[in-house]
């Protein structure tokens, strides 16, 4: 049987959510159990990873939610409607599931808010890089409906494998259009569009197809981004309909810390990009991010740590006029390229032999 290792980024136990967080789970639960609203309790698999031995397994337990499909002529009062239905899903308390993964099985419990993050040590290697399905069960819980089968999958790069330069990839506005630095414009983009609606960077998800094609080689991609985990849906369904590769979506709670709305920083990137780094342990990477908030020094940062890992960071440049910010790469090895859209990237890395050596 598969054992859990550690309980969060770090290691360790998992810290318990904000009591701001709880109380307002419990608070939209009971409203809608009692209002009749209430829809059963689901899990919602979130794409992740896993290397060898280890496997990170991670979702939510959360009301289920049935909205349809998103058409590019929806209006945007629908767009909106739904929107907020997504943030108001009622969340499960402590729920118990179980995943099964290459054979084996694993006892997981979501935190007081719906959220499971493990990583957890397999007794049998994954042995074929590519995708692996996971079949999570639902245990009961008192006094609510359930669905109790779901079906996820994690990214296998075993390191006996072959491998050659995958992407790690913010999204705000290195490959979606965000406005992330305009808070207005960037919740106006968020609320009412929907996934059909949402702008692409120009040629990144080309980029990315041909960098991830370019051998035989299996070469991941994986999306990192600061927005709420309460977009994954939104978030997955834009990457597919634009055509990215699929990859892991790495995203972050939002939610009340110290009396603020939500959580300030970015630290949570840095961890994230460790934490992919000790995983996969040999693959090397391309980092891709903007100039808009903070990969520029979040990326810097990694390629100090891990400059062997790194093969290039490449920063689009959002914003016209961004806090300064300068960075030798030079003394990495590690080149360093700026660009606007993903056609003027795939040539810098063209005329530099990178992309031939993907």
């Amino acid at each position: 049987m598969a054992k859990i290792t550690s309980e969060n980024s770090r290691g360790g136990k998992e810290r318990s959510p904000p009591a701001a967080d709880i109380y307002i789970a419990r608070s939209l639960r009971n409203l809608k159990k009692y209002s009749g609203s209430l829809r059963p309790f689901t899990v919602v698999p979130f794409l992740s990873y896993g290397c060898d031995r280890r496997a990170i397994l991670c979702g939510r337990v959360i009301e289920n939610l049935e909205t349809g499909s998103p058409k590019t002529e929806d209006p945007w009062w629908r767009n909106l409607r739904n929107m907020i239905r997504t943030f108001l899903r009622a969340r499960a308390e402590n729920a118990l599931l179980r995943a099964s993964v290459n054979g084996e099985s694993v006892a997981i419990k979501s935190d007081a808010i719906g959220y499971f993050h493990r990583e957890v040590v397999l007794e049998r290697s994954l042995e074929q890089p590519g995708w692996v399905d996971v079949d999570f069960s639902l245990d009961p819980l008192p006094g609510f409906a359930t669905l109790d089968r779901q079906q996820g999958r994690i990214l296998s790069l075993p390191s006996s494998s072959p491998s050659g330069i995958g992407i790690i990839s913010d999204i705000d506005d290195t490959i979606l259009e965000t406005y992330a630095t305009d808070l207005l414009m960037s919740a106006k983009m968020t609320f009412i569009n929907n996934s059909t609606t949402r702008i692409a960077i120009a040629g990144m998800a080309s980029l990315y197809q041909t960098i991830t094609q370019s051998t035989s080689v299996y070469q991941p991609v994986f999306y990192i981004t600061s927005s709420s985990w309460s977009l994954y849906s939104l978030m997955s369904d834009f990457l597919d309909l634009q055509s990215f590769p699929r990859g892991p979506l790495l995203m972050q709670k939002v939610g009340m810390t110290n009396n603020k709305l939500m959580r300030k920083g970015h630290g949570h990137k840095t961890r994230k990009i460790e934490r992919i780094l000790d995983i996969t342990r040999n693959q090397r990477f391309i980092l891709i991010g903007d100039n808009g908030q903070a990969d520029r020094q979040i990326y810097h940062e990694i390629a100090n740590r891990y400059p062997d890992r790194i093969a290039a960071v490449c920063i689009r440049e959002a914003r016209r006029k961004s806090s300064s910010f300068t960075a030798d790469y030079d003394m990495l090895g590690i080149p360093y390229f700026e660009f606007e859209d993903g056609f003027i990237l795939q040539d810098k890395l063209r005329t530099t032999g990178i992309l031939d050596q993907s």
